[in-house]
């Protein structure tokens, strides 16, 4: 699959907008793209920088419409347009999608907004998956893919071969200019890029506007997290680039687990321990010896393997009970010898109170100890 990320500088007016996407639109195809991604809110603008947004009503979000779904037609090439939609709630923030027939598949609404945009715009609720030729893609948009990688995962996980990303980060007023991709120095974004593609093992393809002071470069990063390609800083043009779609297997996003991830009631969790308290080891060379000379053999069990995943789980339950159990390891002989002098018979009484002893002989709390039946 053959893909364009058209960068354009900020438009002053619709129709400066159009034109420059009517352009962009045509340098892709003629390069072989089969789909051209362009930032974010591109038309009108993004509320809150540091340049003047143009009047965007209905009716002009309409001609836009119509206009980049006619020359998507014309150029034989799906379009990703990044503008404002106009909704009861108020304004979203959106990335229409339109195939090379021209016809709108959908859109992605911009669902977690940066706490900036809260007082221009409202959040979309919704996620969709698109499909170019065959091969799906997702739509991310700006502080999302920044912020909040769930929004990346939720298309790879569900065949997303790769996820673009309308964004703006930087002014075309101030700041500093960018020599190095991904500097250590550098601001976050860059980094991100790498992250949501590589814990993903898909493409990630983020395109910002050309400003003159960018915070990160339109750039694509292949599954394996490295930056594929990316536009001069600052530089107005279209980064056509060709993915290798076999690539970008999805195996990260594909095993994450949400069933081994599921909250413990409020008694589950092991607590900080409280107390200590000595738990008979056993090894499996002598579990049929303590078998002949215990006097309540019956109720111990029959096999090693048995009596280890009792004696296992009775150690989590002491910790969860807030009890740090330390492992004393029992000789049966010398368990033997000991009930001797005792005076008493080896049952799981005695095995408690001789662990308790050789527990406290080496340091530990005199707490009395414990067999798994005890």
């Amino acid at each position: 699959m053959i893909i364009a990320l058209a960068s354009p500088h900020i438009a002053s007016t619709l129709d400066e907008g159009l034109e420059k996407i009517k352009r962009f639109q045509s340098e892709a195809a003629a390069q072989g793209a089969e789909i051209v991604c362009f930032p974010e809110a591109y038309l009108p603008g993004l509320r809150g920088q540091d340049f003047e947004v143009f009047p965007f009503d209905q009716k002009q979000q309409e001609r836009a419409l119509q206009a980049v779904a006619q020359w998507a037609r014309t150029h034989e090439i799906a379009t990703i347009i990044g503008m404002e939609r106009l909704t009861a709630a108020g304004r979203q923030i959106v990335a229409f999608v339109i195939d090379a027939r021209g016809e709108i598949q959908g859109c992605q609404t911009k669902n977690q907004l940066d706490p900036t945009e809260d007082r221009f715009y409202v959040p979309g609720t919704t996620r969709q998956l698109f499909e170019a030729n065959g091969t799906k893609f997702g739509v991310v948009i700006c502080h999302e893919g920044w912020r909040y990688p769930e929004t990346v995962r939720w298309a790879a996980v569900r065949g997303a071969k790769v996820v673009f990303h309308p964004h703006h980060t930087g002014s075309d007023r101030e700041g500093v200019h960018l020599t190095e991709w991904g500097a250590a120095t550098g601001p976050y974004y860059e980094k991100a890029m790498i992250m949501r593609s590589a814990e993903n093992t898909i493409y990630f393809a983020s395109v910002n506007y050309a400003l003159r002071f960018q915070e990160s470069a339109t750039s694509v990063i292949a599954p394996s997290g490295e930056c594929q390609a990316y536009l001069p800083y600052g530089q107005e043009g279209v980064l056509v680039q060709a993915l290798k779609v076999e690539d970008a297997t999805g195996l990260l996003a594909t095993r994450y687990a949400p069933a081994r991830h599921q909250e413990v009631a409020p008694s589950g969790p092991l607590r900080s321990p409280d107390v200590m308290s000595g738990i008979a080891w056993y090894r499996e060379q002598q579990w049929s010896r303590l078998l002949e000379v215990a006097a309540d053999s019956a109720e111990l069990e029959r096999t090693y393997d048995e009596w280890h995943a009792v004696a296992k789980q009775a150690a989590l339950d002491c910790a969860r009970a807030g009890v740090w159990t330390r492992k004393v390891e029992v000789d049966v002989d010398e368990l033997v010898a000991w009930c001797r002098l005792q005076g008493r018979p080896v049952d799981a009484k005695a095995r408690s109170v001789f662990v308790a002893e050789k527990l406290q002989k080496s340091g530990g709390d005199s707490k009395a100890g414990r067999s798994p039946k005890d």
